[in-house]
């Protein structure tokens, strides 16, 4: 039976393992939290490249963390794990694999996009010429909803799978170990990796939107109150919101980690513990 799917087998474990999971996520999530709360206060418009490599090592050390629990029962330390020579690695894995799967997922869209621009001689979003003008905005509105909307959540959901797919090694470099893959399963490592991104895909855009609707209220609060002449929304409400959203990443980072366990748990064979095994 816990063969037929992997998402909720996986927030399965995360929630009975919580207190583990606060253990291994806390201190990353304070780290990364207080780095983007201090790097936006200081530079507003940046682009937060130095707080984005921050959080790839601080989220792939709590990714780590969990997979040691899962695989070896090892107990992490009030902080976290206490094994950091996996991380450097196991974030450039994961930087890699998310890299390779945005690319491909651009491309399919790419592709989509520019053929059905050709097939109808115009822009999939745009309204076809000589409507009359009360009808452009609806049109421009029903193509994009029609057209460009499913083919962005379906190019989405590609690529958490296509990442899924491309980090399933990655529990093996966090203990350690080499692992073979059986590719008898190989097309039920398909399906859970499908159904895994599927469920990890609603469960973002329902935050994403929340997140939005949220941000554009306390936005169009703040314009008000500016324009009456008082002072505008506090600073503590909007970061309340990106730590808010903050938490939503950090369950997502507990949660694919435990996909990615169970599949290699389910369906790879791990070698002996050997000496390159233990050093770190």
């Amino acid at each position: 039976m816990e063969h037929k799917g992997i998402f909720w087998p996986a927030v399965g474990e995360v929630w009975r393992g919580r207190g583990t999971a606060l253990r291994v996520i806390w201190l990353p999530f304070l780290i990364s939290t207080i780095a983007y709360e201090a790097y936006y206060r200081a530079f507003p418009s940046g682009i937060a490249l130095p707080v984005t490599v921050l959080e790839f090592l601080v989220f792939s050390w709590a990714a780590v963390g969990w997979h040691r629990v899962a695989l070896l029962d090892e107990a992490p330390g009030p902080a976290g794990t206490r094994h950091g020579g996996p991380v450097p690695r196991y974030a450039f894995g994961w930087f890699i694999s998310g890299l390779a799967a945005g690319i491909l997922g651009m491309m399919l869209f790419l592709v989509v996009y520019l053929g059905l621009t050709r097939l109808f001689g115009v822009g999939v979003f745009m309204p076809m010429p000589g409507l009359p003008e009360v009808l452009l905005s609806p049109m421009a509105y029903l193509s994009t909803a029609f057209w460009v909307l499913p083919l962005g959540i379906g190019c989405m959901w590609l690529v958490i799978y296509l990442f899924f797919h491309f980090a399933r090694a990655l529990p093996a470099l966090a203990i350690r170990r080499d692992g073979r893959w059986n590719e008898a399963q190989r097309g039920a490592r398909r399906r859970w990796f499908a159904s895994a991104a599927a469920w990890s895909l609603l469960l973002w855009l329902l935050a994403a939107a929340l997140y939005y609707g949220t941000y554009n209220a306390l936005l169009e609060w703040d314009n008000r109150l500016w324009e009456a002449g008082q002072d505008g929304a506090p600073l503590w409400a909007f970061s309340l919101l990106d730590a808010a959203f903050n938490v939503v990443y950090a369950m997502n980072v507990l949660i694919g980690s435990s996909v990615l366990t169970i599949a290699f748990r389910r369906s790879a064979s791990v070698a002996p513990e050997n000496d390159a095994g233990q050093a770190e």
